[in-house]
């Protein structure tokens, strides 16, 4: 039986730059940013099995753990102009979303694991193993990209800057999904 503190970490970002050229010669360029950052730390309960036959062993793992995870979204976008200042706001992320925003959400993160090992020599063994990880409540970049576009908004050189209606699009989505991931492992080890 094993038991401590788990602290997982899943951090990703994705920007979508644009090089354009308009009719006039005039040359923009356009980028969105859209990044990602849960941070969990809970407590976590699990159990270890060993058994051994001969040469050969399996190790089989599972562990739960329970509790926090901070999750924020950063939204930044801005438009350069050929011979103008960088302007605040692209195509995706706009006045009405960019910004960092929190929210902390209770999350499970389970675990299960299996390892094969086979004796090799009497002080050399071969191992290889399969986990599987499932973590709740973490937000991802491509879920927070509000298609809906308000061409108002886009950014250019000579306009006024328009203040956005509380109920303009695009807008902070917020949107929460599960994460799973798989490991392989493989290795040798020597024991004297």
């Amino acid at each position: 039986m094993t038991f401590g503190l788990r602290y997982a970490n899943l951090e990703e970002r994705i920007a979508i730059v644009e090089d354009l050229e308009a009719i006039d010669g005039t040359t923009f360029f356009v980028m969105d940013s859209f990044g990602t950052d849960n941070d969990f730390l809970g407590g976590e309960l699990g159990f270890v099995w060993e058994w051994e036959y001969c040469r050969w062993k399996v190790d089989l793992l599972s562990r739960l753990a329970i509790g926090n995870t901070r999750q924020r979204v950063v939204i930044n976008g801005s438009t350069s102009i050929e011979g103008a200042a960088p302007l605040e706001g692209g195509l995706l992320a706009q006045s009405t979303n960019i910004g960092s925003f929190e929210s902390d959400k209770l999350s499970v993160l389970p675990e299960l694991g299996i390892t094969l090992g086979y004796q090799l020599t009497c002080n050399l063994s071969f191992t290889a193993g399969y986990s599987f990880m499932y973590w709740s409540n973490v937000v991802r970049p491509g879920n927070q990209i509000d298609l809906d576009v308000n061409p108002m908004l886009i950014p250019r050189d000579n306009a006024v800057p328009i203040v956005p209606a509380a109920n303009d699009r695009p807008r902070l989505i917020f949107d929460e999904t599960d994460f799973f991931a798989h490991g392989l492992n493989f290795g040798l080890e020597y024991r004297r």
